[in-house]
């Protein structure tokens, strides 16, 4: 058909075709129809249209079915029900979500965002999942587990019910966001509080970050130090004790048997005072003694410190209950710093310089004049006072310094002594008065301290006290190893014991108790709180630092700092101060 000029196909409004109305031109409101006689916008096409090339451009384009052989790129806003693939360089919003059939994938080469909690993702694999408002990563395991390749930091808590690996495993502790009312750093300031009064009747002696032996004068702190590493270990605090050698440097007093003394050897202490004992003729055992009073029935630790002469065939020391004790011995390896053979517990402390501290401990079998040898042999697996076979007579032997026999279970802080016995007083510290009243809230608290653990689970030594000058009122913390830490005393009776698991032997222990009338609590080095919601609080008026009102139950080691919060903390900060 010829094309008809648009001013005589105006004039045919009731259609044009053999097939009935397939061209429809209405002037009036300047729309074309094709494939129906009712177009609805300006172009409507009834069954489709199909175009090779060129632009089509529209405000508005509806069709009930549109087939592309190229690109369409949409401006504004695409809206569709079904699409096999879309490339799109905004935001594709599916209002009724997305699926994505079997074996196939959903991913982006840059950053992929799901907005929402993700409780309701399933069968997704991928290294992280994380909240855009949070930043919480979660997780849902298979049977197999969840694998977690990077950081996975949890602050609320995490259930695992599948197998949780990790390369590092983070959780948040939980901290007082209050301060507290006593905080004494005593290892990192190395002084006292002024609101602490301190005693001791004595010098006393202390390791220096050096690991130098020093002097402390009456009625001055001792802060003590790791003597190889040099740590700060804080507080010193020990109970009373008497070293019954005359001559501590062995300048007099001594009996020799085999043996000879050369002067002049550097000590311990930084000076000039030890000796060289020098083993005489081979074939003969080599020993001295210097007898003391001894009482039936009462431990003695025997201790001194030795160092192998580097020009000496000899490098084993051997301590010898004899007199007074039942017989034993034991080796002490100074070429390696290890215990060697005997029949009696020993024990051996790394110093600077290549010396040891070696000590043994044995209970009184008899009262009287009694003594411990101190011999020197040929190996580490030397019987008792084994003949001397090894070195060249009068020239190889070791050096020694500093002995000290006292009455106890342990080795305290040398003792110096020069011709009587030397009684050191014990270590007394507390605070009283408005100087505790003015930190102490009688209501409600928590005490926490670091310290070192004691040195033998066979006592009960306190770390700290609060009280009023008796053992009917007090709050006891304690390195007590057969079975609990508080003890809670109101009126002569107990109000809480708790026991929140087994303190490290002679290491650092932390300790977090929390008080409150039926609201007692305790974590131990950040393990599980022991708590009992049952009991009065104690009436108290001062605190005491490792020891009971300053009588007894010395701690007889150091403590690193101890902190009161004016507020009985939470639980969970109990564990997070102690962790």
């Amino acid at each position: 058909m010829a094309l008809t000029p648009a001013s005589i196909l105006a004039d045919y409004t009731s259609g044009i075709g053999t097939q009935g109305a397939t061209l429809k031109v209405n002037t009036s409101d300047k729309r074309i129809g094709i494939g129906t006689t009712n177009p609805q916008g300006t172009l409507q096409v009834g069954t489709g249209i199909t175009m090779g090339s060129g632009i089509i451009t529209a405000t508005s384009f509806d069709a009930n079915t549109a087939s592309f052989s190229g690109n369409v790129s949409v401006g504004g806003v695409l809206t569709y029900e079904d699409v096999t693939n879309v490339d799109s360089v905004g935001v594709i919003t599916a209002r009724n979500g997305i699926r994505v059939g079997a074996g196939q994938s959903i991913g982006s080469d840059g950053a992929l965002t799901y907005y929402g909690n993700g409780f309701n993702l399933t069968g997704i694999d991928a290294t992280a999942i994380k909240d855009s408002a949070g930043g919480t990563v979660r997780v849902q395991a298979n049977t197999s587990g969840a694998v977690v390749t990077g950081i996975l930091t949890v602050t609320t808590g995490a259930v695992v019910t599948g197998i949780l690996t990790a390369t590092t495993l983070e959780q948040t502790q939980s901290y007082p966001t209050i301060r507290p009312t006593l905080d004494l750093n005593l290892a990192a300031t190395k002084t006292l509080d002024r609101r602490i009064t301190f005693t001791r009747d004595g010098v006393g002696t202390y390791t220096d970050e050096l690991g130098i032996i020093k002097y402390a004068s009456n009625n001055v702190p001792r802060f003590d130090h790791d003597p190889i590493t040099g740590e700060s270990l804080g507080l010193l605090i020990e109970e009373s004790r008497t070293n019954q050698h005359h001559y501590y440097d062995f300048s007099s007093g001594w009996s020799f048997n085999n043996i000879s003394f050369a002067a002049g050897i550097s000590d311990p202490a930084g000076g000039t005072n030890a000796r060289n004992l020098l083993v005489g003729t081979n074939g003969i055992s080599a020993f001295i003694t210097d007898n003391t009073q001894l009482t039936s029935g009462t431990n003695y630790t025997q201790s001194f410190w030795t160092k192998r002469d580097p020009n000496s065939a000899y490098f084993v020391i051997q301590i010898c209950p004899s007199t007074g004790f039942t017989s034993a011995y034991r080796n002490f390896d100074l070429s390696t710093g290890t215990l060697g053979s005997g029949d009696i517990a020993g024990n051996i402390v790394a110093y600077p310089n290549g010396w040891y501290r070696c000590s043994v401990t044995a209970q009184c079998t008899s009262s009287g004049s009694g003594r411990m040898a101190i011999a020197i042999v040929d190996s580490a697996t030397s019987g008792r006072l084994d003949d001397c076979t090894i070195g060249t007579p009068d020239q190889d032997g070791v050096y020694i310094w500093g002995a000290q026999i006292e009455e106890g279970l342990f080795a305290t802080s040398i003792i110096p002594t020069s011709g009587t016995t030397v009684t050191r007083g014990a270590d007394n510290a507390g605070i009283k008065g408005t100087n505790f009243t003015d930190f102490y809230n009688a209501t409600e608290g928590t005490l926490v301290s670091e310290h070192m653990g004691a040195g033998d689970a066979a006592v009960s030594p306190y770390i700290a006290l609060l009280s009023d000058g008796t053992n009917s009122e007090r709050i006891i913390l304690m390195s007590d190893f057969a079975g609990y830490q508080v003890v809670v005393v109101n009126a002569g009776s107990n109000q809480a014991i708790l026991d929140g698991g087994t303190p490290i032997l002679n290491a650092k222990n932390k300790n977090a108790t929390a008080f409150k009338k039926d609201d007692f609590a305790l974590s131990l080095n950040g393990g599980t709180v022991a708590t009992d919601t049952s009991g009065n609080i104690s009436v108290v008026d001062q605190l005491w630092i490792g020891s009971r009102n300053g009588a007894d139950s010395y701690m007889n080691n150091t403590i690193q700092s101890l902190k009161y919060y004016n507020k009985r903390l939470p639980n969970d900060q109990l564990q997070g101060l102690t962790a």
